[in-house]
């Protein structure tokens, strides 16, 4: 029988997993999860492990060009939760993501929208909500998404970065070159820090201010 697991040692597993999570330690995250799921969990620190999980999933599926793979493991753990709690914002986003990644947009914009449902402060939802918009080409919706996302969290480096990158793409030089630069005032990815840094060259250049870029 699996051993009960109390709240100190739940969270203690779970606060390491998210700070390998954040340090790139992808591998290291799902790890520790996939251990702290074959313990018997109370339900909602169940679901809670399970979100985290298909998250890490889906990030290592982005990552390793395994998108298919770890894609569907993603969803096969979300499934489950939502089939036995529908109201989690974050399972319906978590899910979203890792459709995104495998470029099923259309079911990835349901569940953004249905994350967006459950809680309207989802900052994260509507930046994804926003990215699956534009990855499909419709920048209309895009960009609203988007901004909404930066007006309930400012810090948000996703939303950001990809503002600055639709700007960019529709030559509106101000607004990229401002969004470029929250990005690396803000951000401690060094993904979205490198490529703001290479739109405000790119930006520089077209003015012809060669020297600055």
């Amino acid at each position: 029988k699996a051993r009960s697991v109390d709240d100190v040692q739940y969270n203690n597993t779970v606060q390491i997993a998210e700070q390998a999570f954040n340090s790139g330690n992808v591998d290291m995250s799902i790890s520790e999860l996939e251990e702290m799921l074959k313990k018997n969990l109370s339900d909602v620190n169940r679901e809670d492990a399970s979100i985290a999980l298909a998250s890490a999933y889906a990030q290592k599926g982005s990552l390793e060009f395994k998108e298919t793979e770890y894609g569907n493991k993603a969803v096969s753990l979300l499934d489950v939760v939502i089939k036995n709690n529908p109201n989690i914002s974050n399972a319906f986003r978590v899910r979203a993501y890792a459709y995104e990644i495998m470029q099923n947009y259309p079911a990835a914009i349901d569940d953004y929208i249905n994350a967006i449902r459950l809680d309207q402060k989802n900052a994260m939802a509507y930046s994804g909500l926003g990215h699956a918009y534009s990855l499909m080409g419709d920048m209309e919706k895009a960009l609203p998404n988007l901004q909404e996302a930066v007006k309930l969290d400012p810090t948000l480096d996703h939303a950001l970065y990809n503002l600055a990158r639709i700007y960019f793409n529709l030559r509106n030089t101000e607004s990229a070159e401002l969004y470029a630069k929250k990005v690396i005032d803000i951000s401690k990815n060094n993904r979205f820090i490198s490529e703001a840094n290479g739109l405000l060259g790119l930006l520089k250049m077209s003015e012809y201010k060669y020297a600055e870029a």
